[in-house]
């Protein structure tokens, strides 16, 4: 089905005045977010505020997004934000985690941080699976653990999560934390290149035009470490080959 924005405005409208608590959170959402339809964001969070009150997780993460979220003329207030995922979180909203880890990591709390992507992950979120992955790659605010951060990258990468699938990818190809499978790893790169992901896109690309003969290996491994993207991704990479040539 087509977007039709417009559609689900009226539709939404028509459940708030019904006293839908959904219906009065996703037509905030909409007010708020929605590309494809004149903005109104004071009305917006007007409506998410109104929700709020009424202790309903999916709009304490919407108002939460709202707070944490650059718009014209609308400064991120981050302490609102966490205030309210943290009430999603109570009610075990997954989706709020990885944005707690990721303020937490941000003021410089990385335990508390992986405590929260580990909550997530364990409910199923994606993006936290993702997120407490690489925590455990690098062995950043918790002891390194490829094997879990494998674990963790499959589980996101089974979800559909474009990163998630890219690091399984990545983690395939070298056999870090898992067993070296280039067919598997092959197929993960691709499907996160067709999401948009610009790393697997590139690497994938090279992969391609050098093919897969054994003797190729160390250049398509080290051309992803190189290529794809900007300087800190570049060093990352780099030391990701070196403990893939560890192996």
């Amino acid at each position: 089905l087509s977007r039709n924005y417009k559609k689900a405005l009226y539709f939404m409208q028509r459940g708030y005045e019904l006293g839908s608590k959904l219906a009065v959170s996703r037509l905030g959402y909409l007010y708020v977010f929605a590309d494809d339809l004149e903005r109104d964001v004071e009305k917006g969070l007007y409506l998410l505020r109104k929700a709020t009150q009424e202790d309903y997780a999916l709009a304490n993460y919407y108002y939460g997004l709202a707070n944490i979220t650059k718009m014209p003329g609308k400064a991120v207030n981050q302490q609102k934000a966490k205030a309210q995922f943290t009430l999603a979180a109570a009610r075990e909203f997954p989706s709020c985690f990885h944005y707690l880890g990721d303020i937490c990591v941000s003021n410089r709390r990385p335990e508390q941080g992986m405590q929260h992507f580990r909550e997530g992950s364990l409910l199923g979120d994606p993006m936290s699976q993702y997120r407490y992955g690489r925590a455990l790659f690098h062995g950043k605010g918790i002891q390194k653990d490829v094997q879990a951060a494998a674990k963790w990258f499959h589980q996101s990468a089974e979800s559909g999560h474009a990163d998630g699938q890219y690091w399984h990818g990545f983690c395939k190809l070298c056999g870090i934390g898992t067993l070296r499978n280039l067919a598997k790893a092959l197929q993960l790169i691709s499907r996160s290149a067709l999401q948009g992901n610009l790393r697997a896109r590139l690497h994938y690309q090279y992969i391609q035009q050098r093919g897969t003969k054994p003797e190729n290996r160390d250049e398509i491994i080290y051309h992803g470490t190189k290529e794809c993207g900007e300087q800190n991704f570049i060093l990352l990479h780099h030391r990701l080959y070196s403990a893939w040539r560890q192996n």
